[in-house]
């Protein structure tokens, strides 16, 4: 857990927030066989041709610098080149870059949730956990709830996402475990 947790961080902050760099989203999904109904009159048929569903993959790539999201599927293979997600055609496709940071803090706090829970809940995972803790998770900890804005007016403060109030909740959790074990 606290792995995935530091790669959720690295992806968010040298990766995703990076000024000039990109990222590549897959979204793997599910669809109907297409090669499945014109089959149906062979004898003979491959693998490919008798399974209902198959797995589907759409690739795409977001350029920070141009804040542009670019699809890689089918009409790309043309060209080699990917197309711009914009227009009717991607209507409901494409992604911000806000979006993507959003989920990735929501799946962080869930992750802070979960920790908070199991310190709370038993002092032999809370200490094992608290002796396993690396450098970069507490620089994270640290940085997700300074985001909180302690200087702003609590008015302020609505629009602030759960990561940062978790990340603060699990960090005074973790400051106050010195009192459980001495």
């Amino acid at each position: 857990m606290l792995r995935f947790l530091e790669d959720l961080y690295t992806l968010e902050y040298e990766v995703i927030r990076v000024p000039k760099g990109k990222f590549v989203i897959v979204d793997y999904g599910v669809r109907q066989n297409p090669l499945l109904e014109e089959a149906q009159l062979k004898e003979e048929k491959t693998i490919e041709e008798m399974q209902a569903t198959v797995f589907d993959a759409r690739y795409y790539e977001y350029i920070n610098e141009t804040n542009k999201m670019f699809f890689f599927g089918e009409p790309a293979k043309k060209g080699g080149k990917g197309v711009p997600v914009e227009g009717p055609d991607f209507e409901g496709l494409g992604l911000r870059r806000s979006e993507v940071i959003s989920h990735i803090r929501e799946l962080r706090s869930l992750g802070y949730q979960i920790l908070n829970t199991l310190i709370v809940g038993n002092s032999r995972t809370c200490k094992s956990l608290v002796t396993q803790l690396s450098t970069k998770f507490s620089v994270m900890l640290i940085t997700d709830s300074l985001t909180l804005g302690f200087l702003s007016p609590p008015d302020a403060n609505a629009g602030i996402d759960s990561a940062s109030f978790e990340a603060l909740d699990l960090l005074l959790n973790l400051c106050s475990i010195k009192d459980l074990f001495t």
